[in-house]
């Protein structure tokens, strides 16, 4: 189950006879969505098939499948920076992380493994009514696929310069996540964390992780208001990564960043399949 949430400096509740509540703006120039890839409408962004047995075709053999991709939008304008938030259950044993995606390198190379190192995504053209007109993201390529219009994803990398022993350097690739360089997996070591312009690192990370990986009591006032017992897979674990650039400071221009969300898991340890609650948020900071 996924549920997209926004929320900006001032919102209002409106209801009129049967249509579904929803938010609006009352704080014009300010606006802020979550959406789908290519800034299109979130009913394309779908999370129900997570295949924990799946497998990866690779050099014609079959290879356990680890995680799986999932591409979604944060567009608006006038809107300097924002914070990105998770919150979700834990009846699964999935791990989450969200990278910045890369539209930019076109079709798959000799090589690539869909799934493993890029996301097809299908073009619809259908986009949120209220967003303002946005300009594809420059360097964006739409490609052709069985007579659809498609746009491979990848996760973004960022060159690093490593010092090494006896004042020797080289440069590598890493992935650009939006977790702080701290939150490593295990057997990662020195996992980047960099924005765009390579300057800034980003804080993403669990707000209220317990030893044990799950939701500690930190939040359960906030959270329930009534209740003594709760059932731990049930209590929601946050995440949080805040000051995400968005509008330009000057001309507060529109813009969308486009983000890859990687759902990891133990092909042969989760045997089954439940349902958990996921939330992701975007808050205008200004």
């Amino acid at each position: 189950t996924l549920l997209l949430t926004v929320q900006l400096p001032v919102m209002a509740w409106f209801q009129k006879q049967r249509e579904a509540a929803r938010f609006e703006r009352i704080n014009a120039p300010n606006t802020l969505f979550i959406t789908a890839a290519h800034r299109e409408d979130s009913k394309n962004l779908v999370m129900d098939d997570i295949t924990v047995d799946g497998k990866w075709i690779v050099n014609g053999e079959e290879v356990e499948m680890s995680y799986q991709d999932y591409v979604f939008a944060v567009a608006g304008d006038y809107v300097e920076n924002f914070t990105l938030q998770l919150a979700h259950t834990t009846n699964n044993p999935y791990t989450y992380e969200i990278f910045e995606a890369d539209p930019t390198i076109g079709a798959p190379k000799t090589g690539e493994v869909i799934g493993r190192d890029y996301v097809v995504y299908k073009v619809t053209d259908i986009r949120p009514s209220e967003l303002p007109e946005i300009a594809d993201n420059v360097g964006t390529k739409i490609e052709t696929e069985g007579g659809e219009k498609v746009i491979y994803y990848r996760v973004k990398k960022t060159e690093m310069t490593v010092e090494g022993e006896n004042g020797t350097s080289s440069t590598i690739s890493k992935a650009v996540t939006l977790n702080q360089e701290s939150d490593l997996k295990e057997g990662e070591t020195n996992k980047c964390s960099y924005s765009e312009n390579g300057s800034v690192t980003y804080d993403g990370q669990y707000l209220n992780m317990g030893n044990d990986g799950k939701a500690d009591n930190t939040f359960n006032n906030l959270t329930y208001s009534s209740y003594s017992h709760y059932d731990q897979r049930v209590q929601p674990l946050y995440w949080q990564c805040t000051n995400i650039p968005g509008s330009s400071g000057v001309s507060k221009n529109s813009f969308y960043r486009e983000y890859i969300l990687r759902v990891y898991f133990n092909s042969t340890s989760t045997t089954y399949k439940d349902t958990d609650v996921f939330y992701i948020t975007a808050i205008g900071n200004n």
